[in-house]
C-alpha cells in the first residue's frame, strides 16, 4: 500500500516537472520561429523533446 502511494507521489511530481519542461520547450520553439538561431540549438531542443516523450512513455508503461 505504502509503495503504491510513494509511486503515485513520485509520478505526480514527475508529471508536474514534465509539464513545466513541455511549456518551456513550446515557448522556446515559438521564440525560435521569430528569431533566427543556429541549427545546433534547434537540434538540441528536438533532442530534449524526444527525450521527454520517451521518459513520459516509460513512466506510463512502468
Amino acid at each position: 500500500m505504502s509503495k503504491n502511494k510513494n509511486k503515485h507521489k513520485f509520478v505526480t511530481i514527475w508529471y508536474r516537472y514534465v509539464l513545466e519542461a513541455y511549456e518551456l520547450l513550446i515557448r522556446e520553439m515559438m521564440i525560435s520561429r521569430y528569431v533566427v538561431m543556429e541549427v545546433n540549438y534547434d537540434l538540441e531542443i528536438m533532442v530534449n523533446y524526444v527525450t521527454l516523450c520517451y521518459i513520459t512513455w516509460m513512466i506510463n508503461v512502468w
